[in-house]
């Protein structure tokens, strides 16, 4: 089926198919009268919103660029998808108890596929070609949500990309593009128009017990998700956040997924070469998984499993995964924190979710008095005991977590309620910049106590604002500024000193973040040289606006 000729996105960066090349998805339901009258709509509209979107996610990229790598015309990387063995373990959730599980993949911390656990869902099948299946069938969805939006990505500022879902729905069912969009939406259920969804299904008992419900809804970090995605859409290789274990429930098409357990060093996973096709889990399918499928420790060979409609796969924390849909996939999944995984989550929220930390403390005196106790062992252990590193945020070509309603069609900068709630709690998310582009301390020490320091010697950063009450004299301040001028002279941007008011402004004229606030950086994105070029192009923008706006600033 090939979709009625029309005009080529009239500004040229929509990447969006020709109608030579158009051809539908197999997986889409062709003979549903919705799909039928979607597929046969102008295509005009949507490549305009679907280029929106993608220039607000990736406004570096070319409609040349999301096809450069060819991977949708590459047979021989089909191929070698569809000849990865199949080596995960299964279980069967009318065979195996609650306890069984606990005992044998719980507490070991063994990824293992789950069968049957999605029986009872009104989520349903996949349906067939007329439509006809359950809640969460592409038919279905296009029917009953074809007017919500869901987020597809966020901008370089975080913000949530929305888009409404039959159009994300036409751009997934004629996509050409090397790693397409995909919708991992965090607060479907919170929202009054997708709120349904969330009805259409229930965990698994066996991760009924999990203790992050006592940190309450508005606390707890965002912990479920739904995704949609076609073939060559998924997940780069990451760790999930705050050492929680997670479950994925597929409820049509195919995911392959590459598993490594937690002592695997991160450069063996994540290769620092920039790799054919970017960061994207295409990409490490076909440049990286095949070295370590070869590597000479059994230990760097990852575990491979294609996880089909009807299977729930359970991911241990800490373990590292990569995940492809090799279909169009419908699918939900849930982050967690079990009791045997409790001590090493508990440390690393404690770390870096303090006020969650606090309310799960005061609610597990209340209802775990034993949990609550070792809570306080914990705090009483020495730092090298505690242990526990940092994990990456999950997080996906396009994933992360945000919410609510917008009121443009697609591609909206919106910061909607629950978004300003989470993002608000979840400073220790906002990433500082590797220790890399750190410079060292400066030696006027009034200068470094003060703020200012720090601010000047970090390049491409934001300057930070000052304590108004720390002594700092305008020679020192002279001095910070001097170095940091001669260090970075080539760097378009400068400073301007406020004597009344002791802040520090760019040339801008925008006044600075405060020094317990790091430069917020993407979440999914820890490739040093795209931080530094996104860095650049903010302060080179901000240096634009503000010539000749200085009026009576003076330079330092």
């Amino acid at each position: 089926l090939r979709l009625p000729e029309t005009p080529t996105c009239p500004r040229g960066d929509c990447a969006m198919p020709t109608p030579s090349d158009a051809t539908v998805d197999p997986s889409v339901p062709t003979e549903d009268p919705a799909w039928r009258e979607l597929l046969a709509e102008p295509a005009e509209r949507f490549e305009r919103r679907i280029g929106k979107a993608k220039r607000l996610i990736y406004p570096r990229r070319t409609a040349e660029d999301w096809r450069k790598a060819s991977f949708a015309s590459d047979t021989a990387l089909a191929a070698q998808l569809e000849a990865i063995p199949d080596n995960g373990p299964r279980i069967d959730t009318r065979e195996v108890s609650r306890e069984e599980f606990v005992r044998d993949w719980e507490q070991p911390r063994r990824p293992v596929v789950i069968r049957g656990a999605t029986e009872s869902w009104a989520a349903g099948a996949a349906g067939d070609r007329q439509g006809r299946g359950g809640a969460w069938s592409l038919g279905e969805l296009l029917r009953q949500y074809g007017g919500e939006r869901f987020k597809v990505g966020e901008d370089d500022d975080s913000y949530a990309v929305w888009l409404k879902l039959k159009y994300y729905l036409r751009y997934l069912a004629t996509s050409r593009d090397d790693s397409p969009l995909y919708v991992f939406d965090s607060s479907f259920a919170e929202r009054s128009g997708t709120s349904r969804l969330g009805r259409d299904y229930a965990p698994p008992h066996y991760f009924a017990d999990d203790l992050f419900r006592y940190a309450g809804e508005r606390r707890r970090p965002p912990y479920r998700w739904f995704v949609l995605g076609p073939a060559r859409s998924g997940s780069y290789v990451h760790i999930d956040p705050l050492g929680t274990s997670a479950w994925n429930a597929l409820l049509q098409g195919r995911k392959l997924w590459a598993l490594l357990p937690p002592h695997v060093p991160k450069e063996v996973v994540q290769p620092t070469p920039k790799l054919h096709g970017g960061r994207e889990a295409v990409a490490w399918w076909a440049n990286v998984y095949p070295k370590l499928a070869a590597a000479t420790d059994p230990d760097h060979r990852p575990l491979t499993l294609v996880q089909t409609a009807g299977e729930t796969v359970y991911v241990p924390g800490g373990w590292w995964h990569c995940v492809l849909n090799l279909d169009v996939t419908v699918a939900v999944t849930q982050n967690l924190c079990p009791r045997s995984s409790f001590d090493s989550v508990w440390r690393r929220v404690v770390k870096s979710r303090p006020k969650m930390s606090k309310r799960l403390a005061e609610r597990l005196a209340v209802d775990e008095p034993l949990l609550h106790q070792r809570t306080v062992e914990l705090a009483k252990l020495p730092p090298e005991e505690k242990g526990g590193d940092s994990s990456s945020s999950s997080s996906s070509s396009s994933s992360s977590s945000s919410s609510s309603d917008s009121d443009s069609d697609s591609g909206r900068r919106s910061r909607p309620r629950r978004d300003r709630r989470s993002r608000s709690r979840s400073r220790q998310d906002r990433r500082r910049a590797p220790a890399s582009h750190r410079r060292s301390r400066s030696p006027v020490a009034g200068a470094v106590d003060a703020g200012i320091g720090p601010a000047l010697e970090r390049p491409r950063a934001r300057l930070y604002r000052t304590v108004s009450a720390a002594p700092v004299t305008h020679a020192m301040l002279a001095e910070c500024t001097a170095r940091h001028s001669h260090s970075h002279h080539s760097h378009s941007h400068h400073s301007y000193s406020h004597p009344e008011s002791g802040l520090l402004t760019t040339q801008a004229g925008r006044r600075s973040r405060s020094p317990s606030r790091p430069p917020r950086r993407r979440q999914d994105d820890d490739d040093e040289a795209d931080w530094r070029e996104k860095r650049r192009r903010r302060l080179d923008a901000a240096a634009d606006a503000g010539k000749g706006a200085s009026g009576s600033r003076a330079a330092c």
